[in-house]
């Protein structure tokens, strides 16, 4: 039997596969060999009971084989989302079963017999209509927390549509279910069950149900072939609700099957209910801690810096010379209004970021600074980091605006790709690109001498750059006549072929003038006033005597 193409898969669930692709072998070597610690064959009075003729034309119309295969391809589906990376903190073990003859007999019986029930077959269609569970998946849930019950939610409706809405069963007041009790006890034991005054403190089998139909384009030619009836139950549990309910099962039908429990075994079996409830209350506090750790966004950049200090990938490896790393405060703030905008700020993310880069052990720092620049350049002291972690993760947000994979969603543009930037916000943008720039470098005069010797750039565009650094005309971007006109068209000339240089070097991905101005684009600088910007930028002239006259002859 085919499993069909392969699929990528998390590593969780790759884990199951080799279990759950061998079910079919697994009931025939039980058909061969019972297992005699999992006999589930006491005779109960239902299998004692006549069967009707509508069941038994029905059960002999029920194809085991076939429901197999269909709880096995929904199985298939599920996973096959499940390995997608929108869904790669989701942590589940998927298992799937096909009704077994003598239980779907027995339940049919039930339901058939019981006046409770208020089902009363008169055709095989009307058994066909009652009964979603012939074929049913459980999707185990680790960590069962909110969240991941509603990502599960989101991944069924990815696959059956939206209309595939959950149903919450809270299970019975005692740990076994009702018609299965029934089942196994006479109807004289079932009234004395009723007249008992224990009653169990704890909630029964905890899950959400999922009925899905499933679509012919679902189909699989090599195992699967679709029925318009074909649909599927799908339960999501915990991982500790499965176990009691797997290990359980057991001691609670042999318990029931010899006569209604003892006030003792009740109390027993409701303490280990308690157990697993409160388990599973655990598991989500502690899931609830560890994504408050790795996924809670940072406060602040201060918050960040403290983050930074004591990330583990970060620390000197016990026996080796390396110290620890050193982050200028301007450059942390800038990743962290650049991580804000990606929508990276948490911890994890930066931490995946920083092991990119080869932390702990072999840091590529050196490498990126080498080969990531062209021209090259030597950081300030505690620049490196920032720079790297800057260039290492700016091309991937800018290639995923521009070209988002099948399972992402095209992400919004900045504002300032939506609409025209005005003349005032390019002299912003500009200036805070160049004071960046400046802050990448030890000093403001090693930045004029990068500039002035190892970037390539026309006259025009070095005499704008120049203006835009040096010229006391700047200020005109800001300033307004007594009718609130600004004089911006005046300078307009001297600004444009500056920002025209600035946005071809943001096409080439080995740019430091590039990167600074893409990240003064999309806001990632600290926003402070033209004042302020006037006062910080110190890099000075880049163009020779000569040319700085011609400027301002102008």
């Amino acid at each position: 039997m085919s499993s069909g193409p392969a699929t990528r898969q998390s590593p969780i669930i790759r884990r199951q596969n080799l279990h759950n692709s061998t079910c079919h072998s697994m009931e025939k070597q039980t058909e061969d060999k019972p297992l005699k610690f999992h006999q589930r064959s006491q005779s109960t009075w239902v299998s004692q009971q006549e069967t009707p003729p509508v069941i038994e034309h029905f059960l002999e119309r029920y194809n085991q084989t076939h429901y197999h295969f269909l709880a096995n391809r929904a199985k298939e589906l599920i996973e096959e989302e499940l390995a997608k990376p929108a869904w790669s903190d989701v942590h589940v073990n998927v298992r799937c079963r096909a009704k077994e003859p003598k239980s779907l007999r027995e339940k049919l019986k039930l339901r058939h017999t019981d006046p409770h029930s208020g089902t009363v077959y008169e055709t095989v269609d009307d058994i066909w209509d009652d009964i979603h569970d012939l074929a049913g998946v459980r999707v185990i849930l680790y960590m069962p927390s909110e969240d991941q019950r509603e990502k599960i939610t989101q991944v069924i409706q990815a696959i059956w549509g939206n209309d595939v809405q959950p149903k919450y069963h809270q299970g019975s007041e005692d740990r076994i279910k009702s018609d299965e009790r029934a089942r196994i006890l006479n109807p004289s034991e079932r009234q004395q069950m009723s007249k008992k005054k224990y009653r169990p403190k704890h909630l029964g089998y905890i899950a959400v149900h999922y009925r899905v139909k499933m679509k012919e384009t679902q189909g699989k030619k090599d195992y699967y072939f679709h029925n318009q009836r074909d649909r599927v139950e799908i339960q999501v549990v915990s991982a500790l609700s499965h176990a009691w309910a797997e290990a359980g099962h057991d001691i609670l039908y042999k318990s029931y099957a010899y006569g209604p429990p003892t006030l003792q075994e009740e109390l027993l079996l409701d303490s280990l209910n308690g157990i697993v409830l409160s388990g599973d209350l655990l598991l989500e506090q502690f899931h609830e801690l560890v994504m408050k750790r790795t996924y809670a966004r940072f406060r602040d950049s201060g918050d960040f810096r403290i983050f930074l200090r004591e990330l583990d990938v970060l620390q000197p490896q016990e026996g080796s010379d390396d110290v620890p790393l050193e982050f200028d405060a301007e450059g942390v703030d800038v990743l962290f209004r650049f991580l804000a905008k990606i929508e990276k700020n948490y911890p994890v993310a930066v931490r995946n970021a920083f092991k990119d880069l080869g932390f702990p052990g072999n840091s590529r720092l050196d490498y990126v600074m080498a080969d990531g620049f062209k021209p090259s350049f030597d950081p300030a002291k505690g620049m490196k980091p920032t720079i790297c972690l800057l260039r290492h993760l700016l091309p991937q947000y800018l290639s995923d605006i521009v070209s988002p994979t099948v399972d992402q969603s095209p992400k919004q543009p900045d504002e300032t790709e939506a609409r025209p930037v005005s003349l005032v916000e390019q002299g912003g943008i500009m200036m805070s690109a160049l004071i960046l720039l400046q802050n990448c470098f030890d000093r403001a005069d090693h930045t004029n001498k990068f500039l002035r010797e190892q970037v390539t750039m026309s006259e025009e565009d070095r005499r704008s750059l120049d203006f835009v650094l040096t010229h006391c005309h700047r200020q005109l971007l800001w300033d307004r006549d007594s009718d609130g006109k600004g004089y911006e068209g005046k300078i307009e000339g001297n600004i444009k072929p500056a920002w025209k240089w600035f946005e071809n070097e943001a096409r080439n991905p080995r740019s430091i003038c590039g990167m600074v101005f893409q990240l003064a684009k999309m806001g990632a600088t600290k926003e402070v006033g033209y004042t302020t910007l006037l006062e910080q930028l110190k890099i000075g002239h880049i163009i020779s005597k000569n040319a700085d006259q011609v400027m301002r002859d102008l």
